[in-house]
């Protein structure tokens, strides 16, 4: 969608800090900005996209992820101590899950794959400084932002939040067809009783330890029947989402099916 007219509305007296670290996308970038902006601040890694940003008076910030000496989700969470509520938006080259998810913690609006598809920049320009869509996403807004990143999450991701006791805050669609239960059945549960198979109390409790006690990212394969008595193999990870001072204030889970690959394995070995 194309809504230029209204991002210059707001733009045209903005001034962008964009941080990149590759000189040739830097510099071709810029030229596009520059009919949006009244003022671009560059920078060419996170620490002087830091340095620019106590140096100047910011209103949004687009940056890069990975880059030397500091990538943009360290600069960003630099930034969040200063200023909770500047919007960002995150590029990237990649789309790995690990990367998705480091962005949502330090709060950025939208992830963007490399090669840019303009029309998605300008649309999440727009997301990330319209007063009416500009609510304070320091962690981030389940139903809304998961949804945006799900455009560079594989199509087949089983995306999950949860609370501290376990108790189920938010599904995706793939989820709930997965699972076999309406997003509204599912919803306030804990997480463990979705699955019929009865899994071992040491593998709940080592997944436990990981993610609470440990406050680590725990990775895995588990098999699942869902409420229509059908198996899942599932693999993927659950990370420990953590506050300013280290504390858990959620989880997120996002696995794949691999049912099929598992099913071809054990035909294949006659097991």
């Amino acid at each position: 969608m194309n809504k230029l007219k209204s991002i210059i509305k707001y733009t045209r007296d903005m001034t962008l800090l964009y941080v990149e670290d590759n000189d040739i996308t830097r510099e071709s970038t810029y030229m596009l900005f520059e009919q949006l902006f009244k003022k671009i601040v560059l920078g060419i890694d996170g620490i002087d996209g830091l340095n620019k940003y106590k140096e100047n008076q910011i209103d949004l910030i687009i940056t890069d992820l990975n880059m030397p000496n500091m990538d943009g989700a360290l600069m960003l969470k630099e930034i969040r101590k200063i200023n909770n509520l500047i919007p960002a938006i995150i590029l990237s080259a990649h789309n790995e899950q690990d990367y998705i998810i480091d962005s949502i913690k330090v709060g950025a609006s939208s992830y963007l794959t490399k090669p840019l598809d303009m029309d998605k920049v300008f649309q999440a320009i727009y997301e990330a400084i319209n007063p009416a869509d500009r609510e304070v996403r320091v962690i981030y807004d389940k139903d809304q932002v998961f949804d945006k990143y799900n455009t560079v999450l594989n199509t087949n991701s089983i995306v999950t939040i949860f609370d501290k006791k376990g108790i189920i805050l938010y599904v995706n669609n793939q989820f709930s067809y997965i699972f076999g239960f309406e997003k509204n059945d599912i919803i306030g549960r804990p997480y463990y009783t979705l699955s019929k198979e009865k899994h071992d109390n040491d593998l709940i409790d080592e997944i436990w330890q990981t993610i609470k006690v440990n406050k680590k990212v725990w990775s895995g394969t588990i098999r699942y029947t869902n409420n229509h008595d059908k198996s899942y193999f599932l693999k993927g990870s659950i990370y420990p989402i953590l506050d300013d001072k280290n504390e858990i204030i959620e989880f997120v889970s996002i696995r794949e099916d691999i049912t099929e690959m598992i099913e071809n394995e054990i035909k294949k070995y006659d097991i």
